[in-house]
């Protein structure tokens, strides 16, 4: 036996039918975002250390040589690859310790050198002090032996 079931309107909607449609729509949503989120899980644990290094202890730049005798560090550096630089202008920026201590260095040589030379000014002031006391000694013991020899009367 064939039965035809035929609606009465087609334009108005069966109540079963629509509570199905949606139901499954709604399970089918939270079916797809759990997936989704799940492979989004996958894909940032896993794919997370190619793009971004992580980990403990602190970042630092390499050391390069630039000129002798020098080895800086880089600071900044302002011209782009490809780019054109004209004589005199400014590439980068670059922190030299052993600059710092060289300047240091011939810094203190500077303090020792005028150390040194104000205490040589001291000597030389005393030096000529006495020489010019030594003189007046030997004047005078040449004065005292002209008085301890007897006067002899001129002719």
């Amino acid at each position: 036996m064939t039965v035809a079931l035929t609606r009465l309107d087609p334009h108005i909607p069966d109540p079963i039918e629509s509570r199905r449609r949606a139901a499954g729509r709604t399970v089918r949503a939270a079916y797809a975002t759990i997936v989704f989120g799940i492979l989004a899980f996958f894909v940032v644990y896993f794919g997370r250390p190619i793009l971004y290094l992580g980990g403990p202890g602190s970042v630092s730049s390499p050391r390069y040589l630039v000129s002798l005798p020098y080895i800086v560090q880089i600071n900044s550096i302002t011209v782009v690859r490809g780019g054109s630089v004209k004589a005199g202008e400014e590439i980068g920026r670059v922190r030299s310790p052993q600059h710092d201590e060289i300047v240091a260095t011939y810094m203190r040589s500077l303090a020792d050198i005028a150390g040194r030379k104000a205490e040589l000014r001291v000597k030389a002031r005393v030096a000529r002090n006495l020489s010019t006391r030594r003189a007046h000694i030997c004047s005078l013991l040449r004065k005292l032996s002209n008085l301890s020899q007897p006067h002899r009367p001129r002719a």
